[in-house]
């Protein structure tokens, strides 16, 4: 589907072309509708992964407090099965409630998420151990250079760790919601 799909395309950006120029017209053309693409969901991980990629001390980064960083973010995707950006604009005023993590998601949509105590624990012990003064309305979630961690750093740390452990080249912060799911 997907290569006749890009086909059409090609097809029609050349009648397009040719319209502009002149030479032909063929409105019919337009009213193809490309074939439909089955949806592929990413594939979860095995708990065992999952765990191997959480407890990997040696991987998940050089100085402490990235580390706990990074354990941080894995434990809470994985226990609470919150997309990346959801995660990473968690403040300390999410902190504050020790029973729900009240997030707002897609479409601005306000949910409550249980919080896991490991989740919450190691999310203290990062805090403890961050080298940077932080506001309470800003994201806890901090590089190495102490501006607010973007979901492309963190992926690219994920890209290195899964090459060392050896885990599935699908692996991702998404792969961590669905194995949640």
């Amino acid at each position: 589907a997907s290569s006749n799909a890009r086909a059409l395309s090609a097809i029609k950006s050349l009648y397009r072309y040719l319209e502009k120029t002149d030479q032909v017209n063929c409105h019919g053309l337009y009213l193809i509708k490309p074939p439909k693409k089955k949806a592929t969901l990413p594939k979860a991980l095995a708990p065992e992964q999952t765990f191997s990629a959480i407890d990997s001390e040696n991987v998940l980064g050089s100085l402490e407090w990235v580390y706990l960083r990074n354990k941080a973010l894995l434990t809470l995707i994985y226990a609470s099965g919150l997309r990346i950006s959801e995660a990473l604009s968690i403040t300390k005023k999410h902190l504050i409630n020790k029973e729900f993590l009240y997030i707002l998601g897609k479409g601005q949509k306000q949910r409550a998420v249980p919080w896991i105590e490991a989740a919450y624990k190691i999310i203290e012990l990062y805090l403890q151990a961050l080298p940077y003064e932080i506001n309470d309305d800003e994201p806890i979630f901090r590089g190495e250079r102490g501006k607010i961690l973007q979901r492309s750093v963190f992926g690219l740390e994920l890209i290195k760790m899964r090459r060392i452990i050896g885990l599935p080249e699908s692996f991702s912060a998404h792969t961590l919601r669905h194995s949640f799911a």
